[in-house]
This record gives structure tokens, C-alpha cells and sequence, in this order.
């Protein structure tokens, strides 16, 4: 029974960090959007590079997603899920935070 809340405790991290995930992604798209506008590049270009930067960051995402299921997963069996999330969502945390001071900046 421990084992199986172990691993429920895992996926219910991995969907922590994958929401996350998901507000750095809204972050940085707004970053990328008002830097775009501040530089005063075309004007009419900032719909494709608003669309294709929008992708390619949760392209990003998905790779990250995927890839913290297995380490997450990989973890609770040798007993280092909570330093392994803790790892990940202070990076994580550090990137987003980056991100919206950025965005205050702009």
C-alpha cells in the first residue's frame, strides 16, 4: 500500500511541476510578445512569431513533462523523489521567476 502512494505522490508532483510548467510558458509567450513590440519589429509579423513561439515553447514543455515523469518515476523506488522535485521545482521556480521579472521590466 506504502508503494502505491508513493508512486500516486510521484504523478501528483509531476502534475505540480507540469502546471508550472504551464505558467512559464503564458510568461514567457507574454515576454516574448511585449520584447517583440518594444524592439518595434514589423508589426505584422507579430502574430507568426507570437503562433511559432508559442509551439515551440510547449514543445519545450512536452520534452519537460515527459522527461520529469521518468526522473520522478525513476526516484521513488530509490527513496529520493522529494530531493529530485525539489531539484526540479527550484529551477523551475528560479526560470519563472526570471521570466516575470522580465515581463515587469519590459
Amino acid at each position: 500500500m506504502k508503494r502505491i502512494l508513493s508512486y500516486l505522490l510521484c504523478y501528483l508532483l509531476w502534475v505540480i511541476n507540469g502546471a508550472l510548467g504551464l505558467l512559464g510558458i503564458l510568461i514567457a509567450r507574454s515576454v516574448l510578445a511585449k520584447a517583440y513590440i518594444r524592439l518595434r519589429l514589423n508589426p505584422w509579423a507579430l502574430g507568426a512569431v507570437d503562433k511559432w513561439g508559442f509551439l515551440l515553447l510547449g514543445l519545450v514543455w512536452l520534452i519537460f513533462v515527459v522527461a520529469c515523469e521518468g526522473y520522478y518515476r525513476e526516484g521513488v523506488p530509490r527513496g529520493k523523489l522529494w530531493p529530485r522535485f525539489a531539484r526540479v521545482t527550484g529551477v523551475e521556480g528560479f526560470l519563472v521567476g526570471i521570466g516575470y521579472g522580465v515581463q515587469l521590466l519590459i
